[in-house]
């Protein structure tokens, strides 16, 4: 907020009284259209990062326990839905299976925003 404040104060320092509104009101519009870029760019990479290596965290993760590899796309897809009705209907689901699998799709995101 004080990196704002400074910009907004010199602007008003440096302009004339009739320019107030449009200079302001321009530097609020460079900084949302940054943010809004800013944001997209980091959305796009976060989510790659993510999709690169949440189907190999969640493997490991639940293979041990004799999950089958058929299961695990449904599973994954079920997990990001959030749904624990599509979560409950993928084959070999087990408590243990979805304890280890939400850990593996914490650690992907974790590992996402580095």
């Amino acid at each position: 907020g004080f990196i704002q404040l400074i910009g907004i104060v010199m602007i008003m320092l440096n302009c004339h009284d009739e320019d107030l509104g449009v200079a302001v009101g321009l530097n609020g519009t460079a900084r949302t259209t940054g943010g809004s870029i800013a944001t997209a760019i980091y959305s796009t990479i976060l989510t790659n990062k993510v999709q690169g290596v949440l189907p190999g965290n969640v493997a490991k993760a639940v293979l041990p326990f004799g999950f089958p590899l058929t299961s695990l796309k449904p599973l994954i897809l079920a997990l990001l839905s959030g749904s624990p009705e599509a979560i409950a209907q993928v084959p070999g689901v087990t408590l243990p299976v979805l304890g280890a699998a939400t850990k593996a799709v914490k650690l992907s995101y974790s590992q996402g925003f580095r």
